[in-house]
């Protein structure tokens, strides 16, 4: 027994000294691979493969939840990158899922929110620094131009420093600074367009009803006999519906109003910051009016007669994977599927879904 022992510890002590000789190899290994997976993983791939991609960079709200950041969606086609939406976190989440921010070309904002446009500067910011070389341009509705200059006013000492500090290596400093455009409020039922690319993706805009915030968007996008649709924030509202008639992916937001209802009845005897805690209820109950529950989402969708129908901006935030799997998916999601019966997808940040051309 003592001689196992000895030779226990004198194997343990000769893999020690291996590990501690070998120890700059192994860490020049793991930086190597770390620098690699950086450079190497950067989704170019997306821009050339002939495929419509659709990826949730942010799928979530105003509320605070560490699963998911702020609003915020991508286009890919054809080297056409568009994002809809930059809500807070969504450029930290853009370079976490290694899309290709330099060849971001547009931004459209679908209200004027600040969980849905709050990271634009540093949107721009991140793809200016990775190689961007022309203008970034942002739509969204009347207020828009306003929203950008006056980020591109906060932001002017930053972008000066960085441009002073890397002037060889970036795109002059007025290609960070993006540029922003109103679009012409459409009539209730129009769609007017607002964007067609160089391989033929073409946006379009049309009303939703997220009273009071006037006007706010929907999107219609378009590619190669492809139909996406976003409906942006609103409460149920039939112009999602007329134009989304056959689409292959409607992305509709999701707030639900019973599941958060009960939320609040669960924790309504909480005695600790008793105050904040009433504000927050208040809050919740004020703003359930002009949001769309998942079954009202669903109906829309199977008045549409969409092929695929994806949750996002999720309220309420609905935890890790063991309480989604065991509690709050089943509640969040009960009643869509007696709505709708084409697929359902509740978006995550990376959700991500490729169309080929037709």
């Amino acid at each position: 027994m003592k001689k196992r022992w000895l030779w226990a510890v004198l194997i343990l002590v000769i893999v020690g000294v291996v590990v501690w000789l070998s120890y700059p190899n192994l860490a020049n290994l793991a930086i190597k691979k770390q620098v690699r997976a950086t450079i190497e993983g950067l989704q170019t791939d997306l821009l050339e493969d002939g495929k419509l991609h659709v990826i949730v960079v942010g799928s979530g709200s105003p509320a605070t939840d560490p699963f998911r950041v702020q609003s915020c969606l991508a286009i890919i086609a054809d080297n056409d990158f568009l994002l809809f939406d930059t809500g807070g976190a969504s450029a930290y989440r853009l370079d976490n899922l290694r899309l290709p921010a330099q060849n971001l070309t547009t931004v459209f904002f679908t209200h004027l929110h600040s969980d849905h446009i709050a990271d634009l500067p540093l949107v721009a910011n991140l793809g200016w620094r990775h190689g961007r070389k022309n203008t970034l341009n942002v739509y969204g509705p009347i207020g828009t131009e306003s929203v950008v200059n006056g980020f591109n006013q906060a932001f002017t000492p930053d972008l000066t420093f960085r441009s002073d500090n890397t002037k060889s290596l970036t795109a002059p400093v007025e290609v960070a600074f993006p540029v922003g455009h109103d679009i012409p409020t459409p009539n209730e039922t129009e769609r007017v367009p607002v964007y067609e690319g160089p391989s033929g993706l073409r946006v379009s805009a049309f009303l939703v009803d997220h009273r009071p915030v006037k006007p706010a968007f929907g999107y219609q996008i378009e590619y190669k006999g492809r139909k996406i649709v976003i409906s942006g924030d609103t409460r149920r509202c039939e112009n999602v519906a007329r134009h989304a008639q056959n689409a292959d992916i409607l992305i509709h937001e999701a707030y639900n109003k019973r599941l958060v209802d009960r939320m609040l009845t669960l924790t309504s005897d909480a005695k600790k910051n008793k105050a904040y805690g009433e504000l927050l209820t208040k809050e919740a109950r004020q703003v359930q009016h002009y949001h769309t529950s998942p079954v009202e989402a669903a109906g829309i969708a199977a008045e549409a007669k969409v092929h695929t129908l994806v949750f996002t901006h999720v309220i309420p935030p609905l935890g890790n994977r063991v309480a989604r799997f065991l509690v709050t998916e089943p509640f969040f999601m009960a009643g869509v599927k007696d709505r709708f019966h084409g697929e359902v997808i509740l978006a995550e940040d990376g959700t991500h879904l490729a169309l080929d051309p037709k």
